[in-house]
């Protein structure tokens, strides 16, 4: 049985689109045709059960590993990469796991891959068995892609994360169904035709960098093993951030051109002419307006500010961001922003680059993509 789920769903795919084009006067051919489109939806199922089950038996593989004070370390993942070193133990099967995993996606590894549900766990080089032994301080129950959504502003106001994704995921919107009164007997009821919005999440790379010394990776410190962790997770977070708010800014419809607290109300109200005033609704601000919102009155002579304690605006959750490309503050219904991820985190060791400093080139790629589902679910204020 084939594993590439990417694969098989682009098969399925093709054999879809084929028994759309068949002659319906020729059964035989159709019969053809859908027997086809059965048997690979039947091998695409079979398919993603494996992958469940390879991704369950790695996570219970690494708790067994755990109890027996075997935990996964970056540190030493790290020094197994460099060139004329050799991976072996816990990290040398996490990166099959991880090359496997992003294999499975329809997604070529460049470099060794920590997986997903792996990358937090920490080595404290002592029995993580034993709780006195430092088991109290092994991050046992956390998700690499947790911990960059939980940093996500657009997470923190209901943005929809899906994670562990295969291929390309479609994310359809329907419009254009209307219901109205009729009378019995009298056929004065229209008939419209839907209208399909498809958006469409897809693995987009994305690529950072980071220099280590020599020395850091000579450590075998919790601290030092959480600072990389750290600083991987919050540079992530913050490119995926960005790159949600720029979605929104670019579907987003314009309520204004000024910061005041008539024209975040009219923002509210551009959605709900829109009857989209549903879901997760909130308001993201760039820092300079979220500062203006604190000391700004809501009207001439009405002392109560336009950020309200609590971080609440015009009764709606609010918070900011130094991810907008512009000045250009939001509102909407976060939970019809959708972010993909694929698999876990590629890393290609380079000690040559930077050889002159004492330190390390690491080069890191992740998968990952944003989509506004619909469009109309958000407004924003366009500053001069």
């Amino acid at each position: 049985m084939r594993t590439n789920i990417a694969e098989i769903q682009k098969d399925l795919l093709e054999a879809t689109n084929a028994l759309k084009s068949v002659d319906l006067k020729d059964q035989a051919a159709v019969d053809a045709a859908e027997a086809k489109v059965n048997e690979l939806t039947r091998e695409l199922g079979l398919a993603k059960k494996a992958d469940e089950a390879e991704r369950l038996a790695v996570a219970q593989h690494l708790q067994k590993e755990e109890k027996k004070g075997h935990t996964f370390s970056i540190i030493r993942f790290l020094n197994g990469a460099m060139p004329g070193a050799t991976l072996d133990g816990l990290e040398a099967e996490m990166a099959a796991e991880g090359a496997k995993e992003l294999q499975r996606s329809g997604i070529a590894p460049k470099g060794l891959v920590i997986p997903a549900a792996v990358f937090t766990r920490a080595a404290s080089g002592q029995n993580a068995g034993t709780n006195a032994d430092g088991g109290n301080l092994v991050i046992t129950d956390q998700h690499y892609v947790d911990e960059v959504s939980e940093r996500l502003t657009v997470f923190k106001m209901g943005a929809t994360v899906l994670t562990d994704l295969v291929g390309n995921v479609d994310l359809p919107s329907v419009g254009g169904v209307t219901f109205a009164f009729v009378n019995e007997g009298v056929s004065t009821a229209t008939t419209k035709k839907a209208t399909v919005a498809k958006a469409t999440l897809s693995p987009k790379g994305i690529r950072g960098h980071m220099a280590v010394t020599r020395d850091l990776l000579a450590q075998s410190s919790l601290n030092v093993e959480q600072i990389l962790k750290d600083r991987i997770v919050a540079a992530e977070a913050a490119c995926i951030d960005k790159a949600a708010l720029a979605a929104i800014v670019s579907a987003a419809s314009s309520a204004g051109t000024s910061f005041s607290f008539a024209n975040l109300v009219a923002m509210e109200t551009a959605i709900n002419a829109a009857n989209a005033n549903r879901g997760k609704m909130g308001y993201i601000l760039p820092a300079a307006d979220w500062g203006l919102a604190k000391v700004t009155a809501k009207a001439s002579g009405f002392p109560a500010m336009i950020l309200e304690p609590g971080d609440i605006i015009n009764g709606y959750k609010a918070d900011f961001s130094n991810q907008f490309a512009a000045d250009t503050p939001v509102f909407g219904n976060f939970e019809d922003l959708f972010i993909g991820r694929w698999g876990g985190v590629e890393i290609l060791v380079d000690p040559f680059t930077m050889a002159d400093t004492g330190e390390i080139k690491l080069q890191l790629f992740s998968y990952a993509d944003v989509k506004v589902a619909l469009a109309k679910s958000f407004s924003k204020l366009v500053i001069a």
